[in-house]
């Protein structure tokens, strides 16, 4: 007879859920980290989450099945849902012999899949922050040409990650 658990764990944001199918066969750990995209509404309907999934397509990331975009990072797997909202960065870690136990691969397993996650999750956001600058940039120049004739623009970036766009219009 097979037996099975399902176990959630939370924290701060970070989800992990333990399965372990027929325990004497198989231990999986699965792992996901959700991380918010937030973007200004400097466009109508839709305009922002049409622009990041341009840019996100740009730097590699391709159509999902849900109609979301997804991109491999590393041996996880992140995918922004198709309302452009939210990226889920989810991981599985499987062992199928079990020396130590099936307590102890389960431990193992979840710290394995802590560390990859945490490292999957630093490059998303990355990638996120550039795209969404690259996003208000371009909204904001949008709206600017919606004015009239832009005259300059002049970007500045601080070393603490802020970022300022100055754009003169002449109407």
């Amino acid at each position: 007879m097979t037996c099975g658990m399902v176990l959630e764990l939370g924290l701060d944001g970070v989800v992990r859920s333990v399965r372990a199918p027929g325990a004497a066969e198989r231990v999986a750990v699965e792992g996901e980290v959700r991380v918010e995209v937030r973007l200004l509404p400097l466009l109508p309907d839709g305009g922002m989450a049409s622009l990041l999934r341009a840019a996100l397509g740009s730097a590699g990331w391709i159509e999902g099945e849900s109609g979301g975009l997804c991109r491999p990072v590393g041996d996880a797997m992140a995918v922004l849902e198709a309302g452009g909202t939210v990226v889920r960065v989810s991981r599985v870690a499987v062992a199928s012999s079990l020396p130590g136990g099936v307590g102890g691969v389960r431990v193992e397993l979840g710290v394995e899949n802590a560390r990859a996650l945490t490292e999957a999750e630093a490059t998303v956001r990355a990638e996120l922050a550039a795209a969404v600058d690259g996003v208000h940039r371009e909204a904001v120049m949008q709206r600017a040409r919606a004015l009239g004739d832009v005259e300059s623009v002049t970007e500045n970036g601080s070393a603490g990650g802020g970022y300022e766009l100055t754009v003169v219009v002449r109407g």
